[in-house]
């Protein structure tokens, strides 16, 4: 998923197809470019790569069996079939006006962002969201897709206490089908809920979703959760948590 605008995006990543050249022209990523071959058959890099100035390189071909990970283009489009193209040069506006997607937490499952996010009717549509949490004071424009919403009217300010609706929020996600979690930014209410849940789902403290988050979805992500969630929001994840063990080990405790 595009965490960001894909033309700020590009700045960070370097994606090279692999595969056969019609198959590229037939379809490929976003943004990917296909190396052309030297004399001695060895691929090259392609022009403005500017691989020095990239974070991360990512290379794929048809179908991947030999790394620790099974993939490759088909089952990669077969998932997010609306992230392939047949086009290859982009200008710098064309990358800066390209539509940006949800983090991903868990797949066709769990996904969070922006209130900007939410009002995206593609969005929903292509993601099949079919419920929304809504850190933010105010509600997107109403979508027939959209079944269930759970609205946490609360704002974004230092003071603000959330602890009250992580319960309400872990069950609303349970019991929904696919939830997009959002607030106006998407960088402090609502991972709050989602670092709540979780920490309930997966039974983590908060170095584990840190190290998830990290891993998973992108270093500045978290670092961003570093910044924006204040130390309130840190006890109250951290008693949440606490309560919901001790909850779990009476239960084990009384049943043996």
């Amino acid at each position: 998923m595009f965490s960001k605008s894909p033309g700020t995006f590009n700045l960070f990543i370097c994606i090279r197809d692999l595969r056969k050249e019609a198959d590229y022209y037939e379809s490929h990523i976003i943004t990917a470019r296909r190396p052309t071959q030297e004399t001695d058959g060895s691929p090259s890099v392609p022009y403005g790569s500017e691989l020095e100035c990239k974070q991360h390189v990512v290379v794929y071909d048809s179908k991947t069996f030999r790394l620790s990970e099974t993939g490759g283009y088909q089952r990669f489009s077969a998932l997010y079939p609306y992230l392939r193209t047949q086009k290859i040069l982009y200008t710098i506006r064309e990358l800066d006006e390209m539509p940006t997607y949800p983090y991903e937490i868990f797949h066709a499952r769990l996904y969070f962002g922006t209130f900007n996010h939410a009002t995206r009717p593609h969005i929903q549509k292509e993601l099949n969201i079919t419920a929304h949490i809504s850190c933010s004071q105010h509600l997107p424009p109403k979508n027939k897709r959209i079944v269930s919403v759970l609205h946490i009217p609360k704002g974004d300010d230092s003071s603000t206490d959330l602890y009250p609706y992580f319960h309400e929020a872990c069950d609303f996600i349970v019991k929904s089908r696919t939830v997009l979690i959002f607030s106006e930014l998407g960088i402090s209410r609502s991972v709050t809920i989602l670092l709540a849940y979780l920490m309930k789902s997966k039974k983590w403290n908060l170095k584990s979703v840190y190290i998830y988050l990290s891993i998973y979805l992108s270093i500045y992500l978290s670092l961003f959760i570093s910044i924006y969630l204040s130390q309130s929001v840190y006890i109250s994840l951290s008693i949440y948590l606490s309560i919901y063990l001790s909850i779990i080990y009476l239960i084990l405790f009384t049943s043996i």
